[in-house]
């Protein structure tokens, strides 16, 4: 898709995203990129550690108070809804044209909130990035299937959500758009050496590396990732697995105690403090591979910003995988749960580095092509003006 403006008008957006600073830079992205081509934009976000730029060329409004952080979780849901109904009378009195949702927190209240805003005229364009939540299963009260019902268009972040939307939701598929999320910090990719990432890690500079990192969620599949480290060990014993990133709706401890059996001879670490964002490209730079052994996924921002930094990746053929790694050109794609096969990419990886680096390097040349902010925007454009149509 070209970077044109697809609308012919200044449009009044009312752009919320409730979790805010959560999604690193993505809402400050597609803001500021709406707002160079002209649109008049209102960031609604929280107001946990809100920090206001005023150069980004949109204004910010702490729209969603004490709705993250610390709290009670019933006192957090009545904060929210008493922010949706400040929400819903500043949208009505300032006459937006259309109001983005672009993450879905609370799903009752959500599609509530959304049929109240069309119910005043005002169209909302929903962004399904986790179609139903990774640490749920299914959606037995059909909360998700309502907000997704009651938005007027929806942006879905791969094709497999997409296809989620309508086969399970029954959602028309004339009211999706597709994209991918665009990737933040190009720069980082060149920050530093890998030996000197591993220094200012204070880690061991020769052993082969491999990493993986983000949030540790149970679809993360890291029994399986421990199964076929032990089976990469058997060639490869000097090789070292660093898992990086937050417990996350899941109790880590039986995997730790594993990880720290006889036949690891040490060479797990599990790191799971707070990473700073200073440090997140250092464990990119540092690693030789990362390993992305997900069963269930949508997008992955880890899986994006490894391209961004041309590190070779291996990740299981789940969610939007495929669609950002081609097998055998830009990474390795594997079957999920299955560790033979997830440690034969490995030891193929770390066997043939020169390979692995040219898979990378092509990886970060597609992605820089495919990926970005302003093609996002493009999409978000296309369905702002399919509203136009439709109102």
């Amino acid at each position: 898709m070209s970077g044109a403006v697809v609308t012919s008008k200044t449009l009044r957006l009312l752009f919320l995203d409730p979790i805010g600073h959560g999604l690193g830079a993505h809402d400050a992205a597609l803001c500021s990129e709406l707002s160079r081509r002209g649109h008049e934009v209102l960031l609604g976000t929280n107001d946990y550690e809100l920090t206001a730029d005023a150069a980004r060329g949109y204004e910010t409004w702490p729209a969603y108070r004490r709705v993250v952080g610390p709290g009670s979780r019933m006192a957090k849901l009545v904060r929210y809804w008493k922010s949706q109904r400040t929400i819903i009378r500043r949208a009505r009195a300032s006459k937006v044209d259309a109001v983005i949702l672009y993450y879905v927190l609370e799903p009752h209240l959500d599609a509530l909130f959304v049929k109240s805003l069309k119910r005043a005229g005002i169209p909302v364009i929903v962004c399904a990035h986790d179609v139903i939540p990774l640490h749920r299963s299914h959606d037995p009260l059909g909360a998700w299937r309502r907000v997704y019902s009651a938005a007027t268009r929806l942006i879905a972040f791969s094709r497999s959500a997409c296809e989620e939307l309508t086969s399970r939701h029954g959602i028309d598929p004339q009211r999706i758009e597709t994209t991918h999320l665009g990737v933040d910090h190009w720069q980082d990719a060149t920050i530093c050496t890998r030996a000197e990432a591993r220094s200012r890690l204070d880690l061991k500079p020769e052993p082969p590396m491999i990493l993986c990192f983000g949030q540790i969620k149970r679809n993360k599949s890291l029994d399986v990732l421990l199964s076929a480290f032990e089976i990469l060990l058997r060639s490869h014993a000097n090789a070292r697995l660093f898992v990086v990133g937050r417990p996350w709706h899941l109790d880590i401890s039986p995997i730790l105690k594993r990880s720290l059996g006889p036949e690891f001879g040490g060479q797990v670490e599990f790191r799971t403090s707070w990473v700073a964002s200073e440090e997140v490209p250092l464990w990119f730079q540092a690693s030789d591979v990362l390993v992305l052994p997900y069963r269930r996924l949508y997008q992955s921002d880890v899986l994006a910003r490894a391209c961004a930094h041309a590190k070779p990746v291996v990740a299981t053929a789940v969610g939007n995988s495929p669609e950002v790694l081609t097998d055998g050109e830009t990474g390795w794609i594997v079957p999920p749960e299955d560790p033979m096969a997830l440690a034969a990419a490995l030891k193929e990886a770390l066997d043939n580095p020169s390979e692995a680096q040219r898979r990378g390097r092509a990886a970060q040349a597609d992605l820089m092509e495919r990926f970005s902010w302003r093609l996002t925007a493009d999409v978000l454009e296309r369905a702002l003006l399919a509203l136009r149509q439709t109102t």
